[in-house]
């Protein structure tokens, strides 16, 4: 679903649309099977997915390093 939004200083417009993201084995157990988000037009998987995992700090050092690297468990 996309939905855009009048940026009345500049005269763009923001394009949203809303993500499912389904999660699996030891990520189902930290954030449940589906989380729904809303994200820009153009947002990175790296931005999205620090979007859901800052809501869950066990989540989050699950998925990155203390640098804010994904952890080579994540993505090969």
């Amino acid at each position: 679903m996309r939905h855009k939004e009048q940026n009345r200083k500049q005269g763009r417009e923001r394009v949203y649309m809303t993500v499912r993201v389904r999660f699996f084995a030891r990520f189902r157990e930290l954030f449940g099977s589906e989380v729904s988000t809303e994200v820009r037009d153009g947002t990175s998987l790296t931005d999205l997915v620090k979007q859901i995992a800052e809501k869950n700090s066990e989540g989050n050092a699950a998925i990155f390093d203390e640098q804010g690297a994904f952890l080579g468990l994540v993505f090969h």
